[in-house]
């Protein structure tokens, strides 16, 4: 899909959190989520990317 509406996929950042609870902020605290905030905060990925996610509802379910 990134193709198709002129972006370019750079596969160096992969992230995964297979089984990784997003309800108790796991994928926050221990999961790869946590370590693409921090590479963002880092400067590591460029201003302007774009983060895709297979299916929102694994990006947060947190009550908080």
């Amino acid at each position: 899909m990134p193709m198709s509406i002129g972006l370019e996929l750079d596969d160096k950042f992969t992230y995964k959190d297979l089984g990784v609870s997003a309800y108790d902020r796991s994928n926050l605290e221990r999961g790869a989520l946590g370590l693409f905030l921090e590479a963002v905060e880092a400067g590591k990925v460029p201003k302007g990317s774009i983060l895709l996610v297979e299916a929102f509802d694994r990006l947060t379910r947190s009550p908080r």
